[in-house]
């Protein structure tokens, strides 16, 4: 969202709001009251606080709000059949959702929308909701943080034709703005090191280390990647004292800390400066990198003064930790190493895949969510409640299916979707339903198997399958007959799948926010400024809201 002017408004339905949600230069800021945000620089800004007994409240809102409709998210859409979901459904939804068109039911996740927002659009004054699904709407979008991409705080990272390449538009549009990002954060913090976990083949370091002249030490699971990432190096000419890559894998116990700060500060100790390396005033310069440093080879390094080899003998390390796409559990992995480690002075992630955390054992709970004590302790309160009172919705209503809604597409791709698209993907939900329906607990689990169907039609889709190699060729004719049989049952069930997808879709955005809110919270609540930022295009990268967090200045 573009910066409109040295004033900051609210949007008029989140003042009204108990819990209002307020735009900042672009940047979420939860606040009593406009009046409590003080006029300041863009990096101020990113340090207004969630007043923690507005968190709290907040937490309990998020979580009965998801209990209550715990039918839509707590569910694969592969058991869309199996579990009869359309019978939840209130009726006068599902009356609704018939008389909709195909451009009012993309529009609906957006009824709500923050005024300003590109998605800010009602539903056609011919439609008229039922008071229960404007409710659900209304709290749906109360919830969510802003997603709309952040262009007035900062400009995108400029990248040479050279070093793109390899790059997709998707990876080069989030390195350009990931780069801009960790400028800023990094001259906050006054970091000297950026240290990027899962570096991979080393896009983003290599970017930071030539526009900006920051040194970077990139840490990658797989050595594959560690060695791909050396030969990309060398061949733009950055095979250099300023940055390198290293193979590491970040594992969240005390062991693995130790051996993370052994050696990032063996590794740091070995980083000097080079051709792409810049005076002290480096991070002044504008985000948008001006002409920038330009690519040339930098194997020889050049002269330092003798002042800067006394000020880099003396100064003490500071480093920035930064992931892109943090997979699973690395997120909470490097918000506590972040915490426990002096010399880390910011961090700047964008998380993934939050299905893929781990459960306790013989338990359907996350080892790192919540994280947060104040979340922890509504959640259980619930929890208990629900063990109590033996309501209908499950004692743990926050799975491993929720958290995967939580990190597919949001609902700026679905504002797009076509009659087409919405065909193609009614076939797609149906006939694995279908499929998961007839197999149930038996048969392959096949992922591959799965995607090579075909999905064109139910004779292709029966065809496709039957000639799978886990069918024998003696039971081909009779799977035929079953499912075709499964088939006639359920087909009259087709038209729910676009409308439940769509309350998915309303939903997704409140499930990741919880998540992010989570994980802001713990920083608070051990003492750091936390922050949101939506950084990417959310229609190239849904993964797009960053977590931002510095120590304060020593």
């Amino acid at each position: 969202m573009e910066n409109s002017g040295e004033e900051i408004v609210a949007d008029d339905k989140a003042a009204q709001s108990t819990y209002g949600i307020f735009h900042v230069c672009g940047v979420l800021a939860f606040c009593e009251n406009t009046e409590s945000i003080a006029k300041c620089s863009p990096l101020e800004k990113w340090k207004q606080r969630i007043p923690m007994e507005m968190t709290e409240a907040r937490f309990r809102q998020t979580f009965e709000f998801l209990k209550e409709h715990h039918w839509i998210h707590d569910l694969h859409l592969t058991k869309f059949f199996e579990s009869q979901v359309w019978t939840q459904i209130p009726k006068e939804w599902d009356r609704a959702f018939t008389q909709m068109t195909v451009e009012e039911l993309n529009k609906l996740p957006f009824v709500e929308a923050a005024v300003g927002s590109p998605h800010s659009q009602s539903v056609s004054s011919s439609l008229h909701l039922p008071d229960s699904l404007q409710l659900f709407l209304q709290h749906s979008t109360s919830l969510t943080f802003e997603r709309d991409h952040v262009t007035g705080l900062i400009k995108s990272t400029p990248v040479g034709k050279e070093l793109a390449k390899g790059m997709s538009p998707k990876k080069l549009h989030e390195v350009q703005w990931m780069a801009s990002l960790v400028h800023q954060v990094a001259a906050q913090a006054d970091c000297d090191v950026v240290v990027d976990i899962g570096s991979g083949l080393g896009y983003l370091g290599q970017v930071l280390h030539t526009n900006y002249g920051l040194k970077v030490i990139g840490l990658e699971g797989s050595v594959g990647h560690t060695e791909r990432a050396e030969k990309r190096a060398a061949k733009h000419g950055l095979q250099c004292s300023g940055m390198k890559s290293v193979p590491f894998e970040i594992r969240d116990d005390e062991e693995h800390i130790t051996k993370f700060c052994d050696l990032i500060q063996r590794e740091a100790s070995t980083i000097t400066q080079c051709k792409h390396s810049c005076p002290a005033d480096l991070h002044m310069r504008s985000p948008d990198g001006g002409e920038g440093h330009s690519v040339s080879s930098c194997t020889d390094e050049v002269t330092i003064t003798k002042e800067r080899e006394t000020d880099a003998v003396n100064h003490s390390l500071r480093v920035c930790l930064i992931g892109l796409h943090c997979c699973g559990d690395l997120t909470p992995a490097l918000l506590r190493l972040f915490e426990r480690v002096e010399f880390i002075r910011a961090v700047c992630c964008v998380s993934c895949c939050y299905h893929k955390m781990q459960l306790i054992p013989g338990t359907d709970q996350f080892h790192n969510f919540p994280m947060s004590k104040a979340a922890k302790d509504v959640y259980t309160a619930m929890q208990v409640k629900s063990q109590r009172t033996q309501e209908h919705a499950p004692t743990s209503f926050i799975s491993p299916c929720s958290l995967r809604l939580a990190a597919q597409e949001t609902r700026a791709r679905w504002a797009s979707q076509t009659v087409a698209d919405h065909d193609v993907h009614m076939k797609h939900v149906a006939f694995r339903a279908l499929l998961e329906l007839y197999r149930g607990d038996t048969g392959s689990k096949d992922r591959r198997t799965v995607r090579r169907l075909d999905y064109s039609t139910v004779d292709q889709f029966v065809d496709s399958y039957v000639r799978c190699p886990e069918i024998p060729r003696e039971e081909q004719q009779a799977t035929k007959e079953q499912l075709y049989k499964l088939y006639a049952q359920v087909q009259p069930r087709f038209h729910h799948i676009e409308p439940f997808t769509c309350l998915q879709v309303i939903l997704q955005p409140v499930l990741e926010s919880l998540v992010l809110l989570d994980r802001q919270c713990w920083l608070q609540e051990n003492g750091f400024h936390a922050d949101i930022v939506p950084i990417f295009q959310e229609e190239i990268s849904p993964r797009n809201l960053a977590l931002v967090s510095t120590k304060s200045q020593n």
